[in-house]
């Protein structure tokens, strides 16, 4: 990937206009949530956002070093995730 980032310009902006959506995405549904009380948190909406996409990059990146399977890379995500989510909702631990 970093060789065709380097090699091909278009592909680079094609990635910059993917990773741009989905910063609006997640941003969009924080902000959802965040209205609707179900989260709270001094963060920023962007800051919030951007925690959860490179978790996910970092967890991909993860993976393919280590060869980790699908199901166990699952539960890493559901652990990590849920345990970001029990922080922004101020839900005890056992609470999820």
């Amino acid at each position: 990937m970093f060789d065709a980032i380097r090699m091909f310009p278009e592909y680079a902006d094609k990635l910059n206009r993917s990773r741009q959506s989905e910063m609006k995405a997640w941003t969009a549904a924080i902000e959802h949530a965040r209205k609707s009380g179900e989260i709270h948190s001094a963060m920023t909406d962007e800051q919030i956002a951007q925690l959860f996409i490179f978790s996910g990059n970092g967890m991909g990146l993860h993976a393919i070093m280590t060869g980790d399977t699908a199901g166990s890379m699952t539960a890493s995500y559901r652990s990590l995730w849920d345990g970001l989510y029990r922080n922004l909702a101020n839900i005890p631990s056992a609470g999820i």
